[in-house]
């Protein structure tokens, strides 16, 4: 489970959305609701392509999920798992 994603958190997606190519290249910062079920984060928000390894940083700034697919992100834990 995500420690420390409290019921309808909220959350910043850092994203690139539709990728870097030169016309829509900007980043954008989306608050979104999110909350904890079971092993996935779920997302008020329906990733765009190219959100998809995207940050969710909580108030603090913090990592505490990375978006997935659809709208579900993989809580900062689980990855660590996977990457280290």
């Amino acid at each position: 489970p995500a420690a420390g994603l409290a019921a309808d958190s909220k959350l910043v997606l850092c994203s690139y959305p539709f990728g870097v190519s030169p016309p829509q290249s900007a980043p954008r910062l989306l608050t979104i609701h999110a909350s904890s079920q079971g092993n996935v984060v779920r997302m008020e928000h329906n990733l765009d392509p190219g959100e998809s390894g995207a940050p969710l940083l909580n108030a603090d700034g913090k990592v505490v999920a990375l978006a997935g697919s659809a709208n579900e992100a993989i809580p900062i834990q689980a990855a660590r798992k996977l990457i280290l």
